[in-house]
C-alpha cells in the first residue's frame, strides 16, 4: 500500500479498484452506513472462527478500537502480511451513547495508529506534525465555521443531556475548577499514559494549586448511566469539592467554570473551543501542541511529547485535522455522506427534537415489543422511560414522573386508573405513514401520532390535530412542502402498510359502465369506529347503506388486512353482506383499488384521506379527523370544525405537523420526507409483512419468532 497523500483532505487510499475489507467483528459490519464511512472499500468480509482460510481477494483488515477483536484483527494482519485499518467513533457521535445503541454519525479511519493511544503515533497525529503541508486558507475558514457551529449549537461527542442554569454553584470572587471524570476502563485513559491513579494525583494537584477554590468533579455519561464504573465516589471526595452526578450539557458546565484539569476526555478539547484553561495529565490527541497545560508524567508520557514538541498548531488547525481531516461524517438514516457542517446540522436537529421531549414517562400497558420504539420516541433520553402494566399501575410510585403514556385510548376503568395519577397523560398510535407491513405482525412503524388531548381519531372531543387545523397559519413554505411531500407519496404509491399484494380483476370489464364506489373495510372493534361518531354501527351496515343510496353503483367492498390475517376478530365471509357488494375482496393492492374507483365512501377509515390526496370523491359515515373541513360528503358534523380547509392544508396537518416520525432502524428522530424515502428503500430491499401468507400456525410461529428478534435488538 503507498502511503496516504496529506495534500488537501487527505484519505486512506489503496491501488485497484476492487478492495475487499474484512472484519472478525461482525458488530463492525452491521453498522448501517460503513459503506458511506469507507468508499475505498467496495465488498466486506465477515471473517469466523478459527481465522485460518484466507478468503480471496481480501485486501485489508478492519479492527475497532482496541477492543479484543481489534486484537485478533491486528495478529491476523501481522499473519497474512495485510494493512490494517482502525476504526472508531468520530468527536460529534451522535444524540444517545453508543451504549444505549445509538448510531454514530462521525468516524474516524487510521492506517497507523488511533487518535487515542498516545504509546504510538497516529495518522492525526502525523497530521499535526506537518500542518504546513495541509493547511490552507479555505480549509482554515471552514475550520472557523465548524468551531463556531459546535459552540452556537453547544454540541459534544454525546447530546442528549439538556442544558442546565449552574448559577447556584457560583459564588461571588471564588473561582470554580472543574475536574473531569472517565468511565472506569476505558482505553482512552491506558492510551493516554494514564492509569487510575492519575485521577487522585490530578486532584490532589487541582485543591493544592486553586486554594479557596470551589473545585466540581463531573461524572462520565457512561458512568451516570450505570454503563461503567466512576473513579469519584460522593462519599471520598473532599470537602471542598462538589460531584456533579448528573446529566447536563458538558457548554453550560464549560460557562461557568474557570479552569478545567483532565487526563484525557474529549471535553478537554470542547474547554479550549470554549476558551478555557486545560491542563492534562494524561497524553490525549489535542495535548502537547501548546494549547494545553501538559502535566502527564511517566516514560511513556514524556516520550509522546516529545514527539509532537517539534509542531506549533493553532486551536483552528486542531480543529481542521481532527473534524475536517481526519473525521469522517455519514447520516445512518439515508446512509450518505456528509461534510462536518452538514454533520453539525443534523445533530442539531435531533437533538433540538430531543429537547422537546424532555422529562420523565412512565408507559403503562404497552405490548413489550414496543418498548424499544417508545424509549426513544418519547423522551429525550431513553433512560427516562420506564413501563409498568396496568394491574401494576396503582401501587405504583409516580413521584419523579412528568407524565404518562398510553396506546390508543384505554378504557374507563382504566383511564380512572390514569386519573387518579394525577399527572398528564398523552396517547400514543401508529401514525399514517407506517410501515412496510402490519403492526399486528410486529414491524416497527415508521410513524407515531402522539396527543396529550386524545387522538386524531376521536371525534368526541377536541385533538392535538384539531387544534392544529384550527390554528395553524399555513403559509406558503409550509404549503410547497405539503405538495411536494404529497407528489413523493403519489409516485412512490405509498400507503399505511405498502403490502404486497395479489393482482385484481379487471374491474371496469366487471362494472361495465356503471359508477364504481370503492368501500374499505374497517376492523370492526377499531377505537377509529368507537370514538368517530358513526352513523353506522359497522362493515356490513355501511355497505348496506351504501347501496341503498347508489342502487345503480358497482360496490367493491375491500376486506382489512389486518382481518385477512387473522391478527384481528371480527372477520366475516361475503354473505354476511347479502347482495349488497358486488365484489367483495381479501386481497389486493388498494391503490389500484382507488386508482379505479369513481368514489370511496368509509366509515373512518384512513383510506379515504388517501383516496382524497389522489383527486377522488369520498363520503364519510363516520367524522374522521379529515372530515367536516369541507373536502369530503360528510353523513355526520361536528360544530367545531368550522374551518375550510385545501387539500394541501389538510396533508400538512397530517403529515407534515401532527406525526412523530422516527426510523424504524436506527430509532432516531426522522422527517417526513425521510420516512417515504425509507419506506421506499425497504420495500424495493424486499421487506414484507409475514401476515397474509401460509396457515395460522405458521403465521402465528413467524410473529413469535420476529418477537423475539426485537427483543433481543435492545
Amino acid at each position: 500500500m503507498s502511503p496516504p497523500p496529506l495534500e488537501g483532505k487527505p484519505r486512506l487510499s489503496i491501488p485497484g479498484s476492487a478492495v475487499c475489507a474484512g472484519s472478525v467483528s461482525r458488530r463492525t459490519l452491521e453498522i448501517p452506513q460503513l459503506p458511506a464511512f469507507l468508499p475505498e472499500v467496495e465488498d466486506f468480509a465477515y471473517l469466523r472462527p478459527p481465522f485460518r482460510s484466507h478468503k480471496r481477494g481480501l485486501d485489508l483488515l478492519l479492527a475497532w478500537g482496541h477492543r479484543p477483536s481489534a486484537k485478533i484483527a491486528a495478529r491476523l494482519a501481522r499473519r497474512r502480511g495485510l494493512p490494517l485499518w482502525t476504526l472508531e467513533d468520530g468527536f460529534l457521535r451522535s444524540v444517545w451513547l453508543g451504549r444505549d445503541g445509538a448510531p454514530t454519525l462521525s468516524m474516524v479511519v487510521d492506517d497507523e495508529g488511533i487518535f487515542f493511544d498516545a504509546h504510538r503515533s497516529s495518522r492525526l497525529e502525523r497530521l499535526l506534525l506537518v500542518p504546513e503541508t495541509w493547511r490552507s486558507a479555505a480549509l482554515r475558514e471552514e475550520a472557523q465555521a465548524v468551531m463556531a457551529a459546535i459552540a452556537f449549537h453547544k454540541l459534544s461527542k454525546y447530546n442528549a443531556a439538556p442544558p442546565r442554569d449552574l448559577s447556584y454553584l457560583t459564588e461571588p470572587g471564588r473561582p470554580l475548577v472543574l475536574l473531569l471524570d472517565q468511565a472506569g476502563k476505558d482505553q482512552a485513559i491506558t492510551g493516554a499514559c494514564a492509569d487510575g491513579g492519575t485521577f487522585l494525583r490530578m486532584l490532589e494537584t487541582a485543591r493544592q494549586e486553586n486554594h479557596g477554590a470551589k473545585i466540581l468533579v463531573k461524572t462520565h455519561p457512561d458512568a451516570l448511566a450505570g454503563h461503567r464504573p466512576a473513579h469519584f465516589q460522593p462519599d471520598a471526595l473532599p470537602a471542598d469539592c462538589q460531584l456533579l452526578a448528573e446529566s447536563l450539557n458538558p457548554w453550560s458546565l464549560l460557562a461557568a467554570v474557570d479552569k478545567v484539569y483532565v487526563v484525557s476526555s474529549l471535553m478537554g478539547l470542547e474547554a479550549l473551543l470554549a476558551g478555557r484553561e486545560v491542563h492534562c495529565f494524561g497524553v490525549p490527541f489535542y495535548a502537547g501542541w501548546g494549547l494545553t497545560q501538559d502535566r502527564a508524567e511517566g516514560a511513556a508520557a514524556e516520550a509522546a511529547l516529545a514527539r509532537r514538541a517539534g509542531s506549533r498548531i493553532d486551536l483552528t488547525d486542531l480543529v481542521a485535522a481532527a473534524y475536517l481531516l481526519y473525521s469522517r461524517y455519514a447520516d445512518p438514516i439515508t446512509r450518505k455522506p456528509l461534510g462536518c457542517l452538514e454533520a453539525i446540522a443534523r445533530l442539531a436537529q435531533w437533538r433540538d427534537t430531543l429537547e422537546r421531549r424532555r422529562g420523565k414517562v412512565l408507559c403503562v400497558g404497552f405490548l413489550k415489543w414496543k418498548y424499544p420504539v417508545m424509549r426513544r420516541a418519547l423522551a429525550a433520553s431513553p433512560h427516562d422511560v420506564s413501563f409498568v402494566s396496568f394491574d401494576k399501575l396503582p401501587q405504583a410510585d409516580v413521584g419523579g414522573v412528568d407524565r404518562l403514556a398510553v396506546w390508543g385510548i384505554p378504557a374507563k376503568p382504566q383511564r380512572e386508573m390514569l386519573a387518579a395519577k394525577k399527572r398528564p397523560v398523552v396517547h400514543v398510535e401508529d401514525g399514517f405513514l407506517r410501515s412496510i407491513g402490519l403492526g399486528s405482525d410486529l414491524t416497527r412503524p415508521a410513524s407515531l401520532s402522539i396527543d396529550e388531548l386524545s387522538l386524531y381519531y376521536d371525534a368526541t372531543k377536541p385533538t392535538r390535530m384539531e387544534r392544529i387545523i384550527l390554528e395553524t397559519d399555513f403559509t406558503p413554505e409550509i404549503l410547497e412542502r405539503a405538495e411536494r411531500l404529497k407528489r413523493a407519496i403519489l409516485e412512490a404509491r405509498l400507503s399505511k402498510y405498502n403490502m404486497a399484494d395479489s393482482g385484481l380483476p379487471d374491474l371496469r370489464a366487471l362494472a361495465g359502465d356503471r359508477r364504481i364506489i370503492l368501500v374499505p373495510g374497517q376492523v370492526p372493534n377499531d377505537a377509529s369506529i368507537t370514538y368517530g361518531l358513526v352513523s353506522v354501527p359497522n362493515n356490513e351496515a355501511l355497505v348496506a347503506g351504501v347501496r341503498h343510496e347508489n342502487p345503480e353503483a358497482f360496490i367493491v367492498y375491500k376486506e382489512h388486512p389486518d382481518l385477512v390475517a387473522g391478527n384481528r376478530p371480527g372477520r366475516v365471509g361475503q354473505e354476511a353482506f347479502g347482495g349488497s357488494c358486488d365484489l367483495f375482496l381479501e386481497k389486493g393492492p388498494i391503490l389500484d383499488l382507488m386508482d379505479l374507483a369513481d368514489e370511496v365512501q368509509v366509515i373512518s377509515s384512513l383510506a379515504g384521506l388517501e383516496a382524497l390526496m389522489r383527486g377522488k370523491p369520498v363520503a364519510c359515515w363516520g367524522m374522521p379527523f379529515y372530515a367536516g373541513w369541507g373536502l369530503t360528503r360528510d353523513k355526520v358534523t361536528v360544530g367545531r370544525r368550522s374551518r375550510s380547509l385545501t387539500l394541501a392544508e389538510l396533508v400538512a396537518a397530517a403529515l407534515l405537523l401532527y406525526p412523530t416520525y422516527i426510523d424504524p432502524e436506527t430509532l432516531l428522530p426522522s422527517q417526513p420526507e425521510e420516512a417515504v424515502a425509507g419506506l421506499i428503500a425497504r420495500r424495493n430491499a424486499g421487506e414484507r409483512s409475514w401476515g397474509l401468507s401460509g396457515p395460522r400456525w405458521i403465521r402465528q410461529l413467524r410473529r413469535f419468532h420476529r418477537l423475539l428478534q426485537e427483543m433481543r435488538r435492545f
